[in-house]
């Protein structure tokens, strides 16, 4: 259920990018840099911070990437801006139960 979580919300990159062009009013290049958000945040985190996950363990990795990915989405619901939308798919990218 955890991985179905994540595959969930990351593969609608494609419906999150064609709403926020609808919803706020921004171009397509713009919304484009949500792909980018989700790609290139899970490189620069697993090569910074992959080697401590053995010291952190594997539960508390989950429930921390859990509660960061949680916290994300309150956030995207209570302050809805494609700032928030951008960090969201960051968010869900780096967190450590994806690593």
């Amino acid at each position: 259920m955890s991985y179905m979580i994540y595959a969930v919300l990351l593969n609608s990159v494609g419906t999150v990018i064609l709403q926020s062009i609808l919803s706020f009013s921004i171009d397509k290049q713009s919304g484009s840099i949500l792909e980018a958000c989700k790609d290139l945040s899970i490189a620069i985190v697993s090569f910074v911070t992959a080697s401590y996950l053995p010291r952190l363990g594997y539960r508390r990795a989950m429930m921390l990437g859990h509660a960061l990915v949680g916290g994300a989405c309150v956030l995207m619901a209570l302050q809805p801006s494609f700032n928030m939308a951008k960090l969201l798919f960051a968010v869900i990218e780096s967190s450590p139960s994806r690593w």
